[in-house]
């Protein structure tokens, strides 16, 4: 029964490896202009993707193009308020970001979304729940 179980374990954690690459993740940074790099969640580059951003308050794109080959989106604000960055693959993965900009083009950190906070958590503690419940499971059925 235990070699069952081993494979069981190889054979999900080789499936599901991809899906770790399915998210996207950002990093914001300001110099003369923000830069503003994504990446999917494996961290390989969101290139070539296309990019829209959006002065605050309004619904026109502000600048439009698409992501360098490093994943980057470069720009300028000329006014204070929340700026919204959207970038978006063909197949429909993308980001929508809130980019709050103060006096004098300086970036408020935003918070994180609460997912993005704790999913790490939540994921370790689904692992150890699992873990428990089919050492549980097996542990049961070899003592009856």
């Amino acid at each position: 029964m235990r070699p069952v179980a081993i494979c069981f374990f190889l054979l999900v954690a080789f499936i599901f490896e991809p899906v770790f690459g399915h998210g996207l993740k950002y990093t914001v940074a300001r110099g003369d202009a923000f830069v503003v790099e994504i990446y999917w969640g494996n961290n390989t580059k969101f290139s070539n993707e296309n990019y829209e951003i959006y002065r605050p308050g309004e619904e026109a794109p502000f600048q439009v193009g698409r992501t360098n080959a490093d994943g980057r989106v470069i720009f300028v604000p000329d006014s204070s308020g929340t700026w919204r960055l959207r970038a978006f693959s063909d197949d429909g993965h993308g980001v929508d970001i809130s980019l709050e900009v103060g006096e004098n083009n300086i970036l408020i950190e935003p918070g994180k979304p609460a997912f993005e906070r704790y999913s790490r958590f939540i994921f370790g503690v689904a692992v150890i729940f699992g873990l428990f419940g089919m050492f549980s499971l097996f542990y049961r059925k070899r003592r009856s």
